[in-house]
């Protein structure tokens, strides 16, 4: 009876990290999650939730990591159910502001530190995207945090309008134990694009990251201590069309 235990408790963890460890990959993609194509073109950035920031600022050392401020478990299930009311959690220590440029950039890569703009203080962590990120990428997200941890980043929108609303997510991810490690996902819809709240706004159904209706935008990054993830952009073989680029998948 303890052997079968502890073999219905293994395939238990299995299942959990995602089915794909028991069934082979779809068809073009990889064991990992992400596509079966060259990743010479693609970016790849860390992000840590921690309790213990760094004290350096982080600024302009074109790192690869964003280091933020994690949240305690009461915290963070109250920052998921902000995210499906459509609104950011209530830390500043976990913002990382997004801003468009011509290549990805780490310009800070400290959240923690988050201070008053209009003061000329340090704001938090600041990422720098490519302008068309929308039409031309797909990010994917793997979770590789401590066991036990938690994560539910989404993106936020700022306008002087209609105030700040956020990207519902797509539901808390737990890092388990055992050997299935969680796979890469593809998070675009969640990481690029809010719902358009007037529905007028914006073209299509929803708020694409950088469209210009919009005044700001940042990731909400909640995670409880210990979360990390690594946010691979990988390129697609031609700009997506429409009004809303950012809930299809690119063509590889």
């Amino acid at each position: 009876m303890k052997k079968l235990a502890l073999a219905v408790a293994a395939t238990a963890v299995v299942t959990f990290a995602g089915s794909a460890w028991a069934d082979p990959p779809p068809e073009g993609f990889k064991g990992n999650g992400l596509p079966k194509i060259s990743m010479d073109e693609s970016w790849k950035v860390n992000i840590h939730a921690t309790d213990h920031c760094p004290g350096a600022d982080l600024d302009d050392s074109n790192r690869r990591v964003i280091v933020v401020h994690s949240l305690s478990m009461t915290d963070f299930d109250t920052a998921n159910a902000n995210h499906g009311n459509k609104v950011p959690d209530t830390s500043a220590l976990n913002d990382i502001w997004l801003a468009p440029s011509d290549h990805f950039e780490v310009t800070d890569g400290n959240a923690c530190d988050a201070g008053v703009d209009d003061e000329g203080n340090d704001v938090g962590a600041t990422l720098l995207l490519p302008s068309n990120v929308s039409t031309s990428f797909d990010v994917y997200v793997k979770f590789r945090g401590a066991p036990g941890t938690k994560l539910d980043p989404v993106l936020c929108a700022v306008d002087d309008q209609e105030g700040t609303w956020c990207n519902v997510g797509s539901g808390v991810v737990t890092r388990d134990t055992g050997k299935g490690e969680l796979k890469f996902r593809n998070y675009t819809s969640t990481l690029l694009n809010v719902d358009d709240p007037t529905g007028t706004l914006c073209a299509g159904n929803v708020c694409d990251l950088f469209e210009s209706a919009v005044e700001s935008w940042f990731w909400d990054w909640s995670g409880t201590d210990g979360a990390k993830a690594t946010l691979v952009f990988i390129p697609c073989a031609s700009a997506k069309t429409g009004d809303d680029p950012t809930l299809q998948s690119c063509v590889f």
